[in-house]
C-alpha cells in the first residue's frame, strides 16, 4: 500500500507541475501579447514593471526563433527550380556589370561599357537618373579610364531566395554586399563605398565586443530610386513608423533598404516652391544647399542603417532586443559621422532647445524604455538625440571600459536580470548613479549654449571642454 501511496503523490506532483508550467506558458504568452501589440488596458497596468520585462523578453526569444527558422529555411539546398534560378540570376549579375570607370576633361565622371569603335574613337553606355544613355567618345575627350576587375560570383541558397523577391530590379554583387537597386550603378558604387568604410571604422572601435564572425557571408542592401518605391516596401513591415523613414535595416532579412533623397517629396516640395521665386544666384545658391543637405542625409543614413547591420549581424545586439531604445539607436547615431563618435553640433542644438523649453526626456526614463513607441509623450527627435548624447558620454575613456562590460552583459543577460529596470543595471556597471552622469550632460548642453564661437568638444571625463582642446 506504501508504494502505491508514494506512486499516488508523484502522480498528483507530476500533473501539478505541468498544469503550472502550462500557466506559466499561458501567462508569459499573454504578457508577450500585451507588450508587443500595447493592448489597452493591459499594457499601462504592467507598464515599468517586471512583468513588461519578462513580456519583452519572451517577444525577443519568439522573434529570435523565427529569425532562426527564416534562416535556417534560407539555407536549405535549393530545389529544381531554384537552381535554375541560380543559374539565371548569375547570368544576370554578369549582364548588368560595367566594363568601364571614365572621367572626362570636362569633370564629369560614370561607370559603364566602353567599346572602341576606331583607333581613337569609343562608343560608351551608362546609365544615368534619367535613363540609358550611348554617346560616343574621342580618346582626347577622355582624362581618364580603367577596366572594373569583379570578385566571381558565388551566391549562397539563402542569396537565391533573397534575389528572387525583387524581379524588377537589377542586382548587383559587390563583396561583403549583394545589391539590388534601380538606381545607375555609380550610386550602388558610392553606397558600398561608404558602408565599407563603416565596417572598417566599426570593427576598429567594436571588434572586441562582437562574438560572431562569418566571414565571406554577404550583407544585402536594397536602393530605391525615388519615395514612393521605398514607401512600398516600408509600408509592408509591422512598424508603422517606417512609412516616415528614409531608410530601414530589416533583422530578418539582414538586408538594408534606403532611397535616393534626390527623389523624395522633400526635394520635390522645395523646388516648387522655389519656382516661385525669381531667376538668379539666389536660386541656384539654394538650390545646390537643398541638393547637399539631401546627399548629406543619405550619407548619415546609410551610415546609420549600416551600423545596426553590423550590430545585429555580428552580435553586438542580441536578437532579444534587450538593449533598449538608447543604446540601439545611440550606437547607430555614434556611427553617423566619419570618423565614428564626431560631436553632432545638430543633436546638441536639439537638446539645448528641449533644455530650455523643459521638453529633455528624463533620463532614467529613457533608459528604462524599450523603443520609441513607448515614449508617446515625448519627441522622437529629442529622443534619438539624447540617445545618441549619452551613448557618445559613455564612449569617452573615463565610462567607456564599464559600458563595454555592460553591452557584454546584456548579451547574456541573466532571467535574474530580466526584472531589473536597465537604469538599475547601467547603475551597477558605472559605479555612479546614472543621475550624476545625467548631471554631466546638462552640463556639456548649458556649455555648448554659451560657446558661441564654436561647438563643445567632450573630455576624458564626458565633460565639456574647450573648442580647440584635443
Amino acid at each position: 500500500m506504501g508504494k502505491v501511496a508514494s506512486s499516488s503523490i508523484r502522480a498528483r506532483l507530476l500533473i501539478s507541475a505541468v498544469h503550472l508550467l502550462a500557466l506559466a506558458t499561458l501567462v508569459s504568452v499573454l504578457l508577450a501579447a500585451i507588450v508587443s501589440q500595447k493592448i489597452s488596458p493591459f499594457h499601462s497596468f504592467i507598464r515599468g514593471t517586471p512583468l513588461e520585462q519578462w513580456g519583452s523578453y519572451i517577444v525577443g526569444v519568439v522573434t529570435r526563433q523565427d529569425l532562426f527558422w527564416r534562416q535556417f529555411l534560407a539555407r536549405l539546398p535549393l530545389l529544381k527550380d531554384e537552381q535554375q534560378a541560380h543559374d539565371l540570376l548569375i547570368e544576370r549579375i554578369q549582364a548588368y556589370r560595367p566594363s568601364h570607370a571614365l572621367v572626362w576633361r570636362d569633370g564629369r565622371s560614370a561607370f559603364g561599357t566602353l567599346r572602341q569603335r576606331g583607333p581613337n574613337t569609343f562608343r560608351f553606355d551608362f546609365e544615368t537618373a534619367t535613363g540609358p544613355v550611348s554617346l560616343p567618345v574621342d580618346r582626347s575627350e577622355i582624362a581618364w579610364s580603367r577596366r572594373i576587375v569583379y570578385e566571381p560570383v558565388s551566391l549562397t541558397p539563402q542569396d537565391v531566395r533573397f534575389l528572387l523577391e525583387f524581379p524588377q530590379l537589377k542586382c548587383y554583387h559587390l563583396p561583403p554586399y549583394l545589391f539590388v537597386a534601380d538606381v545607375p550603378f555609380g550610386q550602388v558604387m558610392a553606397a558600398r563605398d561608404i558602408l565599407g568604410n563603416l565596417a572598417d571604422e566599426f570593427f576598429a572601435v567594436f571588434a572586441h565586443l562582437l562574438p560572431r564572425w562569418q566571414p565571406g557571408k554577404l550583407a544585402y542592401a536594397c536602393l530605391y530610386r525615388d519615395e514612393p518605391s521605398y514607401l512600398a516596401q516600408a509600408i509592408q513591415r509591422k512598424d508603422a513608423h517606417l512609412e516616415k523613414s528614409t531608410g530601414f535595416y530589416s533583422q530578418q532579412e539582414n538586408c538594408l533598404y534606403l532611397y535616393d533623397p534626390l527623389g523624395s517629396f522633400e526635394r520635390h516640395r522645395a523646388e516648387r516652391l522655389m519656382k516661385a521665386l525669381p531667376d538668379g544666384p539666389d536660386l541656384a545658391f539654394n538650390q545646390q544647399r537643398l541638393y547637399n543637405f539631401l546627399q548629406l542625409e543619405q550619407f548619415r543614413t546609410l551610415r546609420h542603417e549600416g551600423a545596426h547591420q553590423l550590430a545585429y549581424s555580428y552580435g553586438l545586439h542580441s536578437s532579444e532586443g534587450v538593449e533598449h531604445l538608447w543604446l540601439v539607436e545611440g550606437l547607430a547615431q555614434y556611427c553617423e559621422t566619419s570618423p565614428i563618435g564626431q560631436l553632432q553640433p545638430q543633436h546638441m542644438a536639439t537638446l539645448v532647445e528641449a533644455l530650455q523649453q523643459g521638453r529633455l526626456i528624463p533620463w532614467l526614463e529613457l533608459v528604462n524604455t524599450h523603443t520609441t513607441a513607448d515614449l508617446e509623450n515625448y519627441e522622437a527627435e529629442v529622443a534619438y538625440a539624447q540617445s545618441w548624447l549619452l551613448f557618445h558620454t559613455l564612449m569617452q575613456p573615463a565610462f567607456r571600459p564599464r559600458l563595454n562590460q555592460y553591452i557584454r552583459n546584456l548579451q547574456a543577460i541573466s532571467p535574474g536580470d530580466l526584472g531589473k529596470a536597465r537604469s538599475e543595471l547601467l547603475d551597477a556597471h558605472l559605479g555612479i548613479p546614472l543621475i550624476e552622469v545625467a548631471r554631466q550632460m546638462n552640463d556639456q548642453l548649458t556649455a555648448f549654449k554659451r560657446r558661441a564661437n564654436g561647438p563643445a568638444t567632450l573630455d576624458n571625463t564626458g565633460k565639456s571642454a574647450p573648442a580647440d582642446k584635443p
